[in-house]
């Protein structure tokens, strides 16, 4: 007797997961926001970043298209979770009031340490070995 493990599916919709990456951009008043995301993509020399369209990141980005992309390592998954729960966008959108909540300082809420940029004005994740 022989047994067919292949099967055949057809979601609506396939999403394979990537890694969290962290997303720090300047708000409007200088000071800087750190967003977690997990739509980011290479391809190429390009990145493709997957944001919200009322998120404080996309909003900040449409004015300065400065950012740095930090890529969170697994050992930072209890930081990226502190993230998770917090906007920078004051007031908070109605859409979002349920779930999220603002905090003007996401570093210091996670427990995350803001680092210079060398070349872009937003900082770094200084626990983030790679930017």
């Amino acid at each position: 007797m022989t047994t067919d493990a292949h099967r055949v599916v057809r979601p609506s919709i396939l999403y394979f997961g990537t890694p969290v990456v962290l997303l720090t951009t300047e708000n409007d008043d200088g000071t800087f926001n750190l967003a977690p995301i997990s739509s980011a993509w290479a391809l190429g020399q390009h990145i493709v970043l997957g944001l919200g369209s009322e998120s404080q990141t996309a909003r900040s980005l449409a004015a300065r298209s400065e950012l740095v992309i930090n890529v969170a390592s697994p050992e930072l998954w209890e930081q990226v979770e502190c993230l998770a729960p917090l906007t920078g966008a004051n007031p908070v959108p109605e859409s979002k009031q349920a779930v999220y909540r603002y905090e003007p300082d996401k570093c210091a809420a996670s427990g995350l340490t803001p680092a210079d940029s060398h070349i872009v004005k937003p900082q770094r994740v200084a626990e983030c070995a790679l930017q």
